[in-house]
């Protein structure tokens, strides 16, 4: 063998050992004299936590005296999620995903202060005050792709949310004067009126999401992938009013390969 064809077999092996033959491009070396292939599928578990910003016409009727009191319009809730994430990674560098977790958000809506005007009294300020806890089993699927050969990833995915349970309180809460109580037994500063009127949140609702992640290889076959998220909305949270939100969060997944 001549010296030229030598030099050409060592820059080829040379040129395959430095290619990424992992999946997602993380390269597990075990042993230079054990063959080990990395794995293409992995599963893991996800949580993460945010802040959601809500935009709403839902007004209120009162059911005693059939007349409207307040429509809630702003809200803000910090939804909480946790379940299980897939992936599988049918090119170097882009993976379908699929993920099933439980959703907790409790959102908060609160109207203008109203002035209740009292003859040779201080002005009597009060606030209606909504609070709609809602808990839903979520399903997602979707796609990413790692930029160039960085440990960064971007997907898209779409997730659609199946109402478990929600629970709302609707309340008119005194804001001043300090002396001023409502007529209950025992005297109160706020009040709980009825909430039939507004007890009507969908029961299937999707939501897109975008989420930039910074994978982190860890022991043999598993990765961390610490996140970013934002999502909206698709229709209304309500079954009759409008009812959508917008949300960024921060999440986790511990992936282990298969």
């Amino acid at each position: 063998m001549g010296g030229g064809t030598m030099i050409v077999l060592i820059a080829i092996m040379v040129t395959c050992m430095s290619v990424p033959l992992a999946a997602q491009q993380i390269e597990w070396s075990p042993s230079l004299r054990r063959p080990y292939e990395a794995p293409r599928t992995f599963v893991g578990i996800d949580a993460s936590i945010g802040t959601a910003w809500h935009d709403a016409e839902l007004p209120y009727l009162e059911s005693i005296y059939s007349i409207p009191c307040c429509t809630y319009r702003e809200g803000a809730s910090k939804p909480l999620a946790f379940g299980f994430s897939a992936e599988t990674w049918i090119l170097p560098t882009v993976a379908a995903t699929a993920s099933l977790g439980l959703r907790l958000e409790s959102t908060s809506f609160t109207t203008s202060p109203a002035v209740l005007v009292r003859n040779g009294k201080p002005d009597v300020l009060t606030q209606y005050q909504l609070d709609a806890a809602v808990t839903s089993v979520t399903l997602g699927v979707g796609a990413k792709t790692r930029i160039a050969s960085t440990p960064i990833t971007v997907g898209l995915s779409l997730a659609g949310s199946v109402l478990l349970a929600s629970e709302m309180m609707h309340r008119e809460v005194v804001l001043g004067p300090d002396d001023f109580y409502f007529v209950t037994d025992p005297p109160s500063k706020e009040y709980v009126l009825p909430t039939s009127r507004l007890s009507d949140v969908a029961g299937f609702v999707m939501r897109p999401m975008l989420t930039v992640s910074y994978d982190i290889p860890l022991a043999l076959g598993y990765y961390l992938a610490p996140s970013i998220r934002c999502e909206t909305l698709l229709g209304s949270m309500s079954q009759k009013n409008s009812w959508g939100a917008i949300g960024v969060s921060v999440g986790a997944t511990l992936y282990k390969g298969l």
